[in-house]
């Protein structure tokens, strides 16, 4: 959701678990409020907590030094290079995460909701070393870059961002329909000389969700989309539109589940898709098997992964 941005992802899986299963809890001060039918939702993090990430030789870490790639930018000689000869650093910032406020309505024809926060983000945007780039602009082949500093190549930066955004949602035709969107300051980026940078962005997505006919079936479909805001000359992708969504349904007299997630990009090639089938008549176990596909251009989720499409069984417990 474009306006989730208070929350400590979990990324230990890379996308592999559903989103609400990649998230982590962090210690907060919440207060609410509640008038005629209005919520008012405030929230403060006392301290920052980085996402939780996996190790960094993990094919899931969002840097592959083994294959000279960084999630969301295309495979270049230059890149390829410093990524694999380079140092990580994902050191995170001290202090306060931030604060939001939320206000919502529930009514009988639609509810909707506005929100202001002040977070920083907890996934690591990778910045490339300052010295290393001076030396890169000023003629250094990739390796000497690296040596003219003994700091890490390339290092996590956590900007602090101004979000301001709402939710729509109502009920037409069996279905429910939800929009939401999201200005979003501070947003990092790469330059095409290699420098970081902060831009303003806009983040919207337009959803459904409906059960077709009368079966056990929920469909969910959506429309999201990432705009950066009067942002030339970039090495990530200025914008970004893709369609997803999520099949879940029940049968053989409740005793199974079928779930599918899926995503496909719009503006460039970008697939992942993950079927999954359990059998649930073993309360609380869960026998399930699940297959995650990627596929896509070097600079998507699917492409970076596109090597690494993996089918998985396991045993899952719920207590």
């Amino acid at each position: 959701p474009p306006t989730d941005r208070m929350s400590r992802v979990d990324f230990g899986r890379g996308i592999l678990d559903p989103l609400n299963e990649r998230r982590r809890a962090l210690p907060a001060i919440r207060f609410e409020g509640f008038h005629e039918g209005y919520k008012l939702d405030a929230v403060m993090l006392p301290d920052f907590r980085k996402a939780f990430l996996p190790e960094k030789d993990s094919v899931w870490y969002s840097i592959n030094q083994s294959q000279g790639t960084l999630l969301g930018f295309e495979q270049t000689p230059l890149l390829e290079t410093l990524v694999k000869n380079g140092s990580i650093s994902e050191d995170s910032p001290s202090g306060t995460a931030g604060y939001g406020l939320r206000l919502c309505n529930t009514g009988e024809q639609f509810d909707y909701a506005l929100t202001v926060q002040r977070v920083r983000q907890s996934l690591p945007y990778w910045e490339l070393n300052t010295e290393v780039r001076a030396a890169l602009l000023a003629g250094a082949d990739p390796i000497s870059a690296i040596a003219t500093s003994g700091d890490a190549t390339f290092k996590a930066r956590y900007p602090r961002a101004w979000l301001i955004g709402g939710d729509f949602g109502f009920e037409a035709v069996d279905a429910t329909w939800r929009f939401e969107a999201a200005w979003i300051s501070d947003s990092p980026v790469t330059r095409s000389d290699l420098r970081y940078d902060e831009v303003d962005s806009a983040n919207w997505a337009a959803g459904v969700e409906f059960h077709p006919g009368d079966s056990e079936f929920r469909v969910n479909l959506q429309i999201v989309g990432t705009n950066m805001i009067d942002a030339p000359s970039l090495l990530d992708r200025k914008n970004v539109y893709n369609f997803n969504g999520s099949v879940h349904g029940e049968f053989g007299h409740n005793r199974w589940r079928t779930d599918i997630r899926f995503f496909a990009g719009l503006d460039t090639r970008d697939i992942y898709v993950n079927p999954e089938v359990a059998f649930i008549g073993w309360e609380p176990h869960e026998l399930y098997a699940a297959w995650h596909y990627f596929d896509g251009d070097d600079e998507t989720i699917g492409g970076y992964w596109e090597d690494s499409s993996l089918l998985t069984l396991g045993w899952r417990t719920r207590f």
